[in-house]
C-alpha cells in the first residue's frame, strides 16, 4: 500500500469538521429538529401526525395488507405537511420502517409502495434534504436490487437516477461503495433489460466525480469499484460486466493500435498519461489487489473473466505495472494469475501464457510441432522476444511467487503440493519453465525434503507425487546442473555438507532418475565432479565423508553395466595414460559443459570420450580411498574401496595407474611394526581383503602380493576373534574364509592359519613382540570354529537342552569338509595340549569338546588318524627286521600314544554329549571293527591289549584307562574328612581373590570328588522307578534327579560348611577371574546344590541377589558391546550372561523342588539315579533333618523362593525386552550387527526359555512380576508398555486359558478377605492396586484373538458370577468389569462357538446385574472414584463409569439382541449416572467431559429415550450452566444441546415465547419494585443467552425460519427503559443475540434482520458521546457489547453488511488517503471526535494492537481483548469509559479493516466464535 500521496497519510487526529462542538448525526438532527418544530404550532402538528403514523407500526406484521395498510398511512401522514418546511420530523423512524417494507421475504407489491412513500419524500424535500439523510435513506434502498422483481427495479432506477445520482458530491462519496455495491447485481446478467440502464447510473456517478472533484479524486470511483471487487465476492460478476466495458485500456495509444509494447513505454520508464494516473491514484495497489481477487474466485464466469480483462486491459508491458505498482504488488498478481494454472483448462492457460510471454504470443496447434527451442539461453539475457518479454517483465516476479509458495509454512499436503503443479504447468512451455526452472528446482528439492522429516508418510506421498511430476518435466541437463551446483556449494562454498548430502541422497532415492541420458552422460559426469571435490577435500571429519559416499554410491548404482568400452587389463603406467589423464581439467570442464547445456533441447552428449572418462572414475576413487586411509577414517575408506570394486566392475576392470598406491598403503599400513601388535579395526582388514580378492583374476593367476598380504591379514584377523573383543567375532570370520576363497590352491592360507594357531607346552609364547597365552588361542579357534560350521543334523536334534550354534550361512557338504580339512591342523595343534595338564588351555580345550555341538567332526578327524595308525601297529611288531620298516613301527606307536593320550584326556573329561555323540556315530576303522563309536573304541582298546609287543607298554596302560573310563560307574570309598573340604574351599577362595585362575579348574574337580564320595559313604540308597520332579525342570536333563538330603552329623559343621560354600559361591559368580571357568562353576554348583538341602532356603536370598546383580552388570556390558563405544569389556558379555542364568535356573529348581516335597510331607533325602557326569548319588544320612516342617516353616521357606523367582524374573524380562528391540536403541552400531544378532538371538532364547520355567513352576507369582514391570514408570517412558503382554502371548505354556486363571487370582486375592485355597492365593509380596490387575486383565482379554475366547470365556463368566454374589470388595473395579463384560461380547460376536443366543443372553444377564450393583454401590449419586488411567499403558483406555459406558452404549448390539433390554440399560445410565450430576448441587463442576461425551453418544445411538432429553433439558433452564468453562462447553455441551434441539423444533419458539415485551405495569414503587425489576432483567438475560448458547450450538440455519421472531424481539425487548421491566440491562444481552445471528444466519436469511441491527446498533454507538440522553437506557456493558457487535462485523464484513459499513467506519480509500478537506461522516469518527482529542495518547495505549494468530487471518480489535475486564468496566463512569475503551477502538477501527482488507485477510470465524461464546459465559455481566 503507497502511503505516499499528496493528500498526506491519515492524520491521527482526524480532521475537524468545522463545529465548535461536534455530535453525532443522529443526535444533532434531533436537536435541530426539536427547535424547529418547538417554534411553530403548525409544524408541531405536522410532527404529531408523522409520529402516530410511525407508531401505528406493530412490532411485526403478520400479513403484506398490514405493510400495505401502514404505508398508506405514513404517505397520508407526509403529505399534510406544512409548505415550504425543510424537513421531515422522524426522519431516522420513518427510514427504519421503509426499510423494514423492502424486506426480501415480503411481496413486490410492498416493495412498490415503498418505493412510492421513498419517491414523494425525495421530491418534497429536494436533494438538500436526501444528502443530509442519506444516511437514513440509503441503507434501505442499497439491497433491493439484489431481490427486487422485474416490476420494482424501474422504481428503484428511477430513484437512483433522479434523486440518489443529482445529490451533492460531498454526500455520494462516503457510501460510494454501498451505491456501487447495490447496483452490481442487476449489472450480472448482460441479457437482462435493465442492464444497460444500470450501467448507466454506474456511468453517471462515475462521470459526476469525474467532471465535478478535483484531479487528486477523479479516480476515487475506480478506487472504490476495485474495493467492491476485492471484499464482496457475491457482486465480482456485475463488476467485471461493467470494468469490460468501460475500464480504459491501462496502456499507450501506440498499444492500442499494433497490439506490442510501446518501447518507449517500456524501456524509458516516463511518465503515464493523467487517465491512467487517476485510475491508480492513490493506490495503485487496489487495481492489482482487484485482479487478484477476480482471479481467484470460485465462479468460473468471473475468473474467466477478469483473465480476459488481465490480458487485454492490463498487459504486462502497461506503464501502471512498470512506474506504479511496486514489485510485491506485482507479485499478487502474478501469483493469483498462476493460480489459474492449477484448473488445468486449455483455454485459459492459453491466456495465461498470452500474458506473460506478450500480446503476439500465439499457442501452437495440437497438430504442429511446438517451436524449437534455441539450443542455449544465456544466463544474463535470454534471447527470442518472447523470452525476452517474460525476462524483463515477469521473470523476477515469477520466481519469487514460486519461491514464496514453496517456502510456505503450511503442513497441508494440498497447500504444499500446489507448487509443485503450478511448476508442472510452466513447463509446457520453454519460454517460462526453461528459463525459471534452473532457479527453482533446488529451493523446490529441499522444501518436499524437509517436509519429507515432518509429516507424515500418506501427506508426504501426496507432496512427492506433485513433485516428482513436476521433476520428470524438468531437462535431465538442468537436473543435474542443479545438483553439480550443490555439490560445489557444499564442498568449495559455505554450505553444510551433510545437509545437502542428506537432500541429494533423499533426492536420488524418491524421483525417478533412471533416463538414459541421465544414467549414461549425467550420472558418471556428476560422479567424477563429485569425487574431485571430495578429493579436493581432504580435511573432512568422517560425518560428511560418510554422508558423500553414500551418494556416490547412489551414482555408482545407476550407472548401467555396459556403457563403458573393453579396456586393456595391464595395470602397469605408461606415459600416455598419463598424458591422457592430465591433458583435461575435470572440474573446469564439467562446469562449463553444465554451463552450457542449461535449456538445450534433446539430449546432451559427454565431453569426454568414455574410456578416460572410466579412467578418472577409478583414478578419482583411488585417490579417495588413499586419502580415507591416511586420514584415519575407517569406515569411509572400506565403503569407498567398495565403490572402486564395483566401478572397476562396470569399468571392465579398468587398472588405473594410481592403484599400486592403493596397494602399497594398504601393505605399509598391514606390514608396519606398530601394526602388529595393534588391533587394527575389522573394517579396514576386511576392505584389505576384498581389495585382495578383487585383484585375483583366477586362481591360476595369483599375484605375488597376495602372498605377501595373506599372513599379516590372518594374524590381524585372528586377533578380532579374541574373548576380549566380541563386536566383530561374525565378521571376522566370514573375512577370513573370504581371504581363503581367493586362491583354494595356494597353501600360503592354510600356511598362514596354523602359524597363528600355534601354541607351545607353556602359558605363554613369544611371537612378533606380542604374548598370546594358549587360553586365548584357544578360545579364538572356538569362536573360529563355532562361526564356520554349523551344527550337524545329530547334533541339533541329540539334546534339546544344548546349545548349538546360530550360524547364519548354510555350507553344502564340499564347503564343509573344505573348511575342515583347513581347520584340521590347527584343531590337532591345539589338542597336542590335551596331555599337558597343567596348561590353562588344556582345560579349556577340554570343557569346550564336552559342549561342543559339532563334536562328531572332531572326533571323525581323530579317528581318521588313529584307525591307520592302529593297522599299522598290528601289522608289525618289534621282531621287525627291517631297519626302516622297524623305524617306521616306532614312529607309529610314538604317534598312536600320542592319539590314544588324546582319546585318554577327551574321554576324562566327557559329558553325556560326549558319550552320546560315539554312541551315535557310524564308525568304519578297519575291516574287523566298524559299528558306533564307542562299540569300536572299546574294541580297539582290546585289541591293543591283546597285542605282545614290548614297545607298546605305555598304550597298554592307556588302554587300560580308557576302558576303565568309559566302563567305571562307581567312585572310591575312601573315608574324607570335613576338615579337607574347608581346606579346599578356602584355596578356592584364595585363588579366586588373588586372580589364580589356573588351580581353579582342579580345584574345583577335586572338591567336587570329595563332596561327592564323602557324601556316598553315608548315604542310603532309596532308587524310585519314577523320581521325582520339579515341574520347573522338564527341559534340562542335568536336572532331572530327586533330591536326596544330606545332612552332616553336626549342625555346626553343616552351617559351617553351607557358609564357606555360599561365600565361595558368591565369589566366584562376582570375581573376574573366575569369567573363563564359569562352564566349571556352573557344573560345580549342580554338585554341591545338593549338599545344601534344607538350608537352601537359607542361602537362596544372598545367592539369588549376587547373580541377578552380576547377570546384570554383564547385561550392560553387553548392550555396550553394541553401541559405538571404546569402552574395553574384558570378558565375552554373551557367553557369561547366559552361564549365570544357568546358574540362576539350577539354583532355582533346587530350591523350588525341596519345597514341593516339603509341601507334600515327604522324606527329603530321598534320593533318584542320576544321568552320567552328574551327581549320581548324593547323601542323605549326613545332613538329614528330623520330621516334617512346620507350616510357617514351609510359608517363610516359600516366601524365600517367591522373592528370589522376583528377582530372576526382572533380569530375565530386561534382556527379552533389548533382545527385540537392539538395534533401535540409540548409539546402535550397525558395523557389528551380524554379531549383535547372533547374541540377541541366544539371549532372547534363553530368557525366555528361563521365563517359561519361572511360570510353569510359580504362574500366579510370575505373573505378578511382569504386573509390576508393565506398569513401571521406566517402561512407560521407553513405551515399552506392550511388551508384557508380547511375552505373554510368546511364551510356550501361556495360552490364555494359563494367564486368565493367574490374573483372577491375583486380582481376587488383594480384594476379598476370605483366603483362596493355597495353590492360588498370591503371597501379596509385589505392591499391586486391584486397579492395575483389572485393567491388566481388561487389556490381556482385548489383545487375545477372537478365536481364543472360548478358552476363557468360562472363567470369566465364572468369575463375574462370583462378583455379583458379593459385589461389595470390588467396588473399586466395577467400572472395568462392566467393560470386560463388554469386551467378552465383541469377541464373542466375532466367533462361532457354543449356542451364540444362549451366550450372549447369559453375558446380558450378568452385565445388567453387574450394572444394578455399581449403581446401587455409587457415593451419593457420583462416579465411583478410580485412579487417572490415561498415563497407564492402556492404549489411552478409560476406566471410569462415564468412559467405560460411552463404549458399551455405542456398542450396545454387543451385548444386547432386542431394543427393550437396550432401552432399561440407557434409562439405568441416565438415571443413575447422569441425572444425579446433572441435579447436584455443585453443578456444572460435576459434569465433565466424560458425561458429555456418554450423553451425546446415547443422544445419537438412542434418540427415542426420553431420559437423556429431560436431562438436557433440566441443565439447559438451569441458570448455573452459564458457569461452564468455555472449552467444556464448545467442545462437548455444544454437541449435545445440538442433539437435543434437532429432535424438537419447537425448543426456540418456547424459548422466544418466554421473552416479554418491557412493561410499565406491576409494581413501580415501593420496596420491592427494584428487586422485580431485578428478577425480571435476569430472567430476561438467561433466555437471551440460552437462544445465543442454542444458535451456536446448531449448524448454520438451523433456525432461520424463526428470523421474523427475531427481529419481533429485538424490537420489543429494545425498547426497554430504566423503569421499565425488564430494564435497559438486558440490551446488553441483544447485542450478543445480534453478534449471534450474524454468525448463525447466511447472508441470505440474515437480510431481512439488517435494519433493526442498524437501529439498534447505532442508538448504542450514539450513547457513547458525551452527555446524550442514550446514554442514560445503556450502560458501560452495553456500550461495550455494541462496540464489539461493530467489531465483529467489520472484521468479517459479510456481504450485505458491506452496504452499511460506511454508515460505522469509512470503507473508502478515505481511511487512509484522506482529501485535503475530510470532514467525518462515519459514525465511528463523529464519535471519536466528539469525545475530544485531549486524552488521545493515553486511550490509544488502551488498547493492544489485535492479537493475530496467523498471517492471514483478520483479527478483530475488540473481541477477544484480555485488557478489558467486565469488573472494571462496570466500575467505571461513562465517561472514563468512552475515553478509555470506545474511543481508542472506534479511532483505530477504518484504518484496521482498510488493512486487513489490502492484506487480504480472510475473516477468522472461529476466533470470534470463541470469544463471544466465552461473553456468554461470563456471569459477570448478568445483573446481580
Amino acid at each position: 500500500m503507497n502511503h505516499e500521496l499528496a493528500s498526506g497519510h491519515r492524520s491521527a487526529t482526524p480532521t475537524n469538521s468545522g463545529r465548535s462542538s461536534p455530535v453525532p448525526r443522529i443526535e444533532q438532527r434531533r436537536a435541530v429538529e426539536d427547535a424547529l418544530f418547538r417554534a411553530d404550532k403548525g409544524l408541531r402538528r405536522y410532527g404529531l401526525l408523522v409520529e402516530k403514523a410511525v407508531g401505528s407500526w406493530e412490532v411485526s406484521p403478520q400479513e403484506w395488507a398490514d405493510y400495505i395498510a401502514f404505508l398508506n398511512r405514513l404517505l397520508k401522514a407526509i403529505q399534510s405537511h406544512p409548505k415550504d418546511v425543510p424537513t421531515l420530523p422522524h426522519s431516522d423512524a420513518v427510514a427504519s420502517k421503509l426499510a423494514q417494507c423492502l424486506s426480501p421475504v415480503l411481496p413486490s407489491g410492498v416493495h412498490q409502495k415503498a418505493l412510492e412513500v421513498y419517491e414523494y419524500i425525495f421530491q418534497t424535500f429536494g436533494n438538500g434534504y436526501v444528502a443530509s439523510h442519506l444516511t437514513d435513506y440509503l441503507p434501505g434502498l442499497a439491497p433491493v436490487l439484489s431481490f427486487a422483481s422485474l416490476t420494482v427495479r424501474p422504481g428503484v432506477y428511477h430513484l437512483f437516477e433522479t434523486y440518489l445520482v443529482q445529490v451533492p458530491l460531498a454526500a455520494i462519496r462516503p457510501a460510494l461503495k454501498s451505491i456501487v455495491l447495490g447496483l452490481l447485481p442487476a449489472l450480472e446478467d448482460e441479457t437482462s433489460e435493465d442492464f444497460d440502464r444500470a450501467g448507466t447510473i454506474m456511468t453517471l456517478i462515475r462521470t459526476k466525480f469525474e467532471q465535478e472533484a478535483g484531479p487528486d479524486a477523479a479516480g476515487f470511483f475506480w478506487q472504490t469499484m476495485f474495493l467492491c471487487v476485492m471484499t464482496s465476492p457475491s457482486r465480482r460478476l456485475g463488476a467485471l460486466n461493467y470494468l469490460a466495458r468501460h475500464l480504459p485500456r491501462l496502456t499507450t495509444p501506440s498499444e492500442h493500435e499494433t497490439g506490442m509494447p510501446s518501447s518507449q513505454h517500456v524501456t524509458s520508464g516516463g511518465e503515464i498519461s493523467e487517465n491512467l494516473q487517476a485510475i491508480v491514484s492513490p493506490d495503485p495497489g487496489l487495481l492489482i489487489r482487484c485482479f487478484a481477487a477476480g482471479l481467484m474466485d470460485s465462479q468460473m464466469l468471473v475468473y474467466r473473466g477478469f483473465l480476459d480483462l488481465l490480458a487485454t486491459h492490463l498487459p504486462l508491458h502497461s506503464p501502471v505495472i512498470s512506474a506504479k505498482v511496486e514489485s510485491s504488488d506485482l507479485d499478487i498478481l502474478i501469483t493469483a494469475a498462476l493460480a489459474i494454472l492449477l484448473r488445468r483448462d486449455t483455454s485459459l492457460n492459453r491466456r495465461v501464457w498470452s500474458w506473460l510471454l506478450g500480446p503476439d504470443f500465439k499457442e501452437p496447434s495440437r497438430d504442429g510441432e511446438s517451436p524449437a527451442m534455441p539450443q542455449s539461453i544465456p544466463d544474463n539475457e535470454p534471447s527470442g522476444n518472447h523470452i525476452t518479454y517474460f525476462w524483463e517483465r515477469a521473470h523476477e516476479s515469477m520466481r519469487r511467487c514460486v519461491l514464496a509458495m514453496l517456502l510456505s509454512g503450511s503442513q497441508l499436503p494440498a497447500v504444499r503440493s500446489r507448487p509443485y503443479r503450478i511448476c508442472l504447468s510452466l513447463m509446457d512451455h520453454w519460454e517460462i519453465g526453461g528459463v525459471l526452472a534452473p532457479e527453482i528446482l533446488l529451493p523446490a528439492l529441499k522444501v518436499v525434503h524437509e517436509y519429507s522429516l515432518v509429516a507424515s508418510q500418506v501427506a508426504v506421498s501426496e507432496v512427492l507425487r506433485s513433485a516428482s511430476q513436476f521433476f520428470d518435466a524438468v531437462e535431465a541437463a538442468t537436473i543435474w546442473s542443479t545438483f553439480v551446483d550443490l555439490l560445489r556449494n557444499a564442498f568449495q562454498g559455505s554450505g553444510d555438507v551433510e545437509e545437502a548430502m542428506s537432500m541429494l541422497s533423499w533426492t536420488l532415492k524418491h524421483f525417478n532418475v533412471q533416463d538414459q541420458e541421465m544414467t549414461t552422460v549425467h550420472a558418471p559426469l556428476t560422479l567424477l565432479y563429485m569425487l574431485t571435490l571430495l578429493t579436493d577435500r581432504a580435511d573432512q571429519s568422517s560425518g560428511p565423508i560418510t554422508a558423500a559416499l553414500k551418494v556416490v554410491a547412489q551414482l555408482v548404482e545407476l550407472i548401467p553395466e555396459d556403457i563403458f568400452p573393453h579396456t586393456r587389463q595391464n595395470c602397469a603406467p605408461d606415459t600416455t595414460t598419463a598424458a591422457a589423464l592430465d591433458s583435461i581439467d575435470v572440474d573446469a570442464t564439467i562446469s562449463l559443459f553444465y554451463k552450457d547445456a542449461r535449456g538445450k533441447v534433446g539430449k546432451s552428449t559427454l565431453p569426454i570420450d568414455l574410456s578416460l572418462l572410466a579412467l578418472h572414475l577409478t583414478v578419482e576413487f583411488v585417490e579417495m580411498a588413499i586419502l580415507c586411509l591416511s586420514s584415519g577414517h575407517m569406515e569411509a575408506f572400506q565403503h569407498s574401496t567398495e565403490l572402486l570394486i564395483d566401478v572397476r566392475r562396470k569399468c571392465r576392470n579398468i587398472c588405473p595407474p594410481n592403484l599400486d598406491e592403493l596397494y602399497n598403503a594398504i601393505e605399509t599400513l598391514l606390514m608396519n611394526e606398530t601394526a602388529k601388535t595393534k588391533l587394527l579395526p575389522l573394517p579396514l582388514l576386511s576392505t584389505a581383503v576384498n581389495v585382495l580378492a578383487n585383484n585375483v583374476a583366477s586362481p591360476a593367476s595369483i599375484p605375488a602380493r597376495f602372498y605377501r598380504w595373506t599372513h599379516p591379514l590372518v594374524s590381524h584377523l585372528w586377533r578380532n576373534l579374541s574373548p576380549s573383543s566380541p563386536k566383530y567375532h561374525v565378521e571376522a570370520v566370514k573375512a577370513i574364509w573370504r581371504l581363503g576363497s581367493v586362491a583354494e590352491s595356494a597353501d600360503i592360507f592354510e600356511a598362514s592359519l596354523v602359524q597363528v594357531v600355534q601354541p607351545v607346552h607353556g602359558n605363554i609364547v613369544a611371537k612378533a613382540s606380542e604374548k598370546i597365552s594358549n587360553v586365548e588361542i584357544v578360545s579364538r579357534f572356538m569362536i573360529l570354529w563355532i562361526h564356520t560350521l554349523p551344527s550337524s543334523s545329530s547334533a541339533v536334534g541329540a539334546t534339546p537342552g544344548r546349545r548349538r550354534s546360530t550360524h547364519a550361512s548354510t555350507l553344502d557338504d564340499t564347503q564343509y569338509a573344505q573348511r575342515l580339512e583347513v581347520l584340521s591342523q590347527p584343531l590337532f595343534r591345539l589338542l597336542d595340549l590335551l596331555p599337558h595338564r597343567t596348561d590353562r588351555g588344556c582345560d579349556l580345550i577340554v570343557s569346550w569338546l564336552g559342549s561342543l555341538p559339532n563334536l562328531e567332526s572332531v572326533f571323525d578327524l581323530l579317528l581318521a588318524r588313529y584307525g591307520p595308525l592302529l593297522q599299522s601297529c598290528h601289522e608289525h611288531d618289534d621282531a621287525e627286521t627291517n631297519v626302516s620298516l622297524k623305524r617306521k613301527h616306532r614312529e607309529d606307536v610314538r604317534e598312536l600314544t600320542h592319539v590314544c593320550d588324546l582319546l585318554e584326556t577327551i574321554f576324562t573329561h566327557a559329558t553325556d554329549w560326549t558319550w552320546q555323540c560315539l554312541a551315535g556315530m557310524e564308525v568304519t576303522i578297519d575291516a574287523v571293527a566298524s559299528g558306533t563309536g564307542l562299540s569300536v573304541l572299546v574294541h580297539s582298546f582290546l585289541r591293543l591289549l591283546d597285542h605282545a609287543s614290548l614297545s607298546m607298554g605305555d598304550l597298554h596302560r592307556q588302554s587300560l584307562n580308557l576302558i576303565d573310563i568309559v566302563f567305571n560307574k562307581s567312585g572310591v570309598a575312601d573315608i574324607l574328612h570335613m576338615e579337607f573340604t574347608h581346606a579346599l574351599l578356602d584355596r578356592m577362595l584364595v585363588c579366586l581373590s588373588a586372580e589364580e585362575d589356573d588351580l581353579q579348574r582342579p580345584l574345583l574337580r577335586l572338591t567336587s570328588i570329595i563332596l561327592r564320595r564323602q557324601a556316598r559313604n553315608e548315604q542310603i540308597l532309596m532308587h524310585d522307578d519314577k523320581p521325582r520332579q520339579s515341574s520347573m525342570y522338564t527341559r534340562q536333563p542335568q536336572a532331572l534327579h530327586s533330591e536326596a538330603d544330606s545332612m552332616p552329623n553336626s549342625a555346626a559343621d553343616n552351617a559351617a560348611l553351607i557358609a564357606k560354600l555360599l561365600g565361595c559361591l558368591q565369589t566366584a559368580f562376582t570375581a573376574r577371574p573366575a569369567r573363563p571357568h564359569l562352564e566349571q562353576w556352573l557344573a560345580f554348583l549342580n554338585e554341591v546344590l545338593p549338599v545344601f538341602a534344607g538350608a537352601i532356603f537359607t542361602s537362596l536370598i544372598p545367592l539369588v541377589e549376587t547373580l541377578c546383580d552380576e547377570a546384570q552388570k554383564v547385561f550392560d556390558q553387553l548392550v555396550t558391546t553394541t553401541m559405538v563405544s571404546t569402552e574395553e569389556i574384558p570378558t565375552q558379555p554373551e557367553a557369561t550372561l547366559i552361564y549365570l542364568l544357568d546358574a540362576l535356573e539350577s539354583t532355582l529348581a533346587r530350591a523350588h523342588e525341596r519345597l514341593d516335597a516339603e509341601a507334600n510331607g515327604d522324606e527329603v533325602s530321598k534320593i533318584s539315579h542320576q544321568t552320567s557326569n552328574l551327581l549320581s548319588t548324593v547323601s542323605s544320612g549326613v545332613f538329614r533333618t528330623s520330621g516334617i516342617p512346620s507350616k510357617t516353616a514351609q510359608s517363610n521357606s516359600r516366601l524365600t523362593v517367591i522373592l528370589a523367582l522376583q528377582d530372576t524374573i526382572r533380569v530375565c524380562f530386561s534382556i527379552w525386552i533389548w533382545s527385540n528391540r537392539f538395534s533401535a536403541v540409540d548409539g546402535y552400531d550397525k558395523s557389528s550387527a551380524a554379531t549383535s544378532t547372533y547374541c540377541a538371538l541366544r539371549l532372547r532364547s534363553k530368557a525366555r526359555s528361563l521365563l517359561e520355567e519361572l511360570f510353569a513352576a510359580e504362574p500366579l507369582e510370575s505373573l505378578e512380576v511382569l504386573l509390576s514391570e508393565w506398569i513401571n514408570e521406566d517402561i512407560k517412558e521407553l513405551k515399552l508398555e506392550a511388551s508384557a503382554i508380547e511375552l505373554l502371548q510368546a511364551m510356550h505354556g501361556s495360552r490364555p486359558k494359563h494367564i486368565i486363571p493367574a490374573l483372577l487370582d491375583a486380582l481376587c486375592s488383594r480384594i476379598i478377605e476370605t483366603p483362596l485355597p493355597s495353590p492360588r492365593q498370591s503371597t501379596l509380596t509385589i505392591e499391586l492396586h486391584p486397579n492395575d490387575v483389572a485393567l491388566c486383565l481388561h487389556i490381556y482379554v482385548q489383545s487375545i484373538e477372537d478365536d481364543a475366547v472360548d478358552e476363557i470365556w468360562s472363567d470369566c463368566i465364572s468369575f463375574l458370577r462370583d462378583v455379583l454374589s458379593n459385589a461389595t470388595p470390588y467396588r473399586l473395579i466395577m467400572p472395568t468389569l462392566l467393560s470386560l463384560a463388554h469386551l467378552l461380547a465383541q469377541k464373542a460376536r466375532n466367533t462361532n462357538f457354543g449356542e451364540q443366543r444362549k451366550l450372549r443372553r447369559d453375558l446380558a444377564e450378568i452385565f445388567q446385574k453387574l450394572m444394578t450393583a455399581t449403581f446401587s454401590m455409587l457415593p451419593s449419586g457420583s462416579a465411583l472414584p478410580s485412579q487417572p488411567v490415561e498415563s497407564w499403558p492402556a492404549g489411552g483406555i478409560g476406566m471410569t463409569l462415564p468412559a467405560v459406558f460411552q463404549r458399551i452404549v455405542a456398542d450396545l448390539d454387543a451385548l444386547v439382541d432386542n431394543t427393550d433390554r437396550a432401552t432399561i440399560i440407557v434409562n439405568s445410565v441416565c438415571s443413575n449416572l447422569l441425572t444425579p450430576d446433572i441435579h447436584a448441587r455443585t453443578f456444572p463442576s460435576t459434569v465433565d467431559a466424560d458425561h458429555l461425551d456418554l450423553l451425546h453418544i446415547i443422544a445419537r445411538t438412542q434418540p427415542l429415550t426420553k431420559v437423556w432429553k429431560k436431562d438436557v433439558a433440566d441443565a439447559f433452564n438451569d441458570p448455573r450452566l452459564f458457569a461452564t468453562p468455555a472449552m467444556l462447553m464448545r467442545e462437548h455441551w455444544m454437541p449435545v444441546l445440538q442433539q437435543w434441539a434437532m429432535r424438537d423444533r419447537d425448543r426456540m419458539s418456547e424459548l422466544l415465547a418466554r421473552l416479554t415485551a418491557p412493561s410499565s405495569a406491576g409494581i413501580m414503587f415501593g420496596v420491592g419494585a427494584n428487586a422485580a425489576r431485578l428478577d425480571a432483567d435476569r430472567k430476561a438475560q438467561l433466555n437471551i443467552r440460552r437462544i445465543c448458547l442454542l444458535l451456536l450450538s446448531s449448524p448454520p440455519d438451523t433456525w432461520a425460519a424463526h428470523v421474523h421472531d427475531f427481529d419481533e424481539k429485538i424490537i420489543e425487548l429494545s425498547a426497554s427503559t430504566n423503569s421499565s421491566s425488564p430494564t435497559a440491562n438486558i440490551k446488553t444481552d441483544l447485542y450478543l443475540l445480534c453478534r449471534v445471528l450474524t454468525l448463525s444466519l447466511s447472508p441470505v436469511h440474515i437480510l431481512p434482520l439488517w435494519p433493526t441491527i442498524n437501529t439498534y446498533l447505532q442508538a448504542g454507538l450514539v450513547a457513547a458521546a458525551p452527555s446524550r440522553h442514550s446514554a442514560q437506557t445503556i450502560s458501560n456493558l452495553g456500550l461495550l457489547q455494541a462496540c464489539k457487535l461493530l467489531d465483529q462485523l467489520v472484521a468479517l464484513s459479510p456481504d450485505e453488511f458491506q452496504l452499511h459499513e460506511w454508515l460505522y467506519i469509512t470503507d473508502t480509500v478515505d481511511a487512509v488517503y484522506q482529501p485535503a478537506e475530510h470532514a467525518p461522516t462515519a459514525l465511528a469518527e463523529q464519535i471519536v471526535e466528539a469525545l475530544g482529542p485531549e486524552s488521545l495518547d493515553a486511550s490509544n495505549a488502551a488498547l493492544p494492537p489485535p492479537l493475530r494468530t496467523t498471517d492471514a487471518a483478520a483479527m478483530p480489535l475488540l473481541i477477544g481483548n484480555g485488557m478489558v475486564d467486565t469488573e472494571d468496566v462496570k466500575a467505571m463512569s461513562r465517561d472514563d469509559f468512552a475515553k478509555a475503551i470506545v474511543r481508542p477502538f472506534l479511532g483505530q477501527l477504518s484504518m484496521q479493516a482498510y488493512e486487513s482488507m489490502y492484506r487480504s485477510e480472510q475473516p477468522s470465524v472461529d476466533f470470534c466464535v470463541q470469544a463471544l461464546l466465552e461473553d456468554l459465559l461470563d456471569t459477570s455481566s448478568m445483573v446481580d
